[in-house]
């Protein structure tokens, strides 16, 4: 079994900017494999870029965030990451 991994599906959905969205700028649907489905990554932007966010545990009550999905190697974080804000940039032209 190999460690890589590929988005073999993706949907992007940007929203209007408005000030009550604050930094976000869309939301991602991904599949990872063709067998894993990632709903809610959170298009955000503030003053160093684009950058993606994974869908946080509501039920959670610590202090800091934990999150649904978490990708335990760069590598992987990188190639959804990458794919995600190609798509959004061709969806917003």
């Amino acid at each position: 079994m190999g460690n890589t991994i590929s988005v073999t599906e993706i949907k992007v959905f940007p929203f209007e900017e408005c000030l009550s969205l604050g930094h976000l700028r869309g939301i991602a649907t991904v599949v990872i494999n063709g067998a894993v489905r990632i709903r809610g990554i959170r298009i955000l932007e503030d003053v160093g870029g684009l950058f993606i966010g994974f869908p946080a545990d509501p039920f959670y009550k610590g202090e800091d965030s934990r999150y649904v999905v978490e990708c335990v190697t760069e590598d992987a974080k990188k190639v959804i990451k990458d794919a995600v804000l190609e798509q959004y940039r061709a969806a917003i032209g």
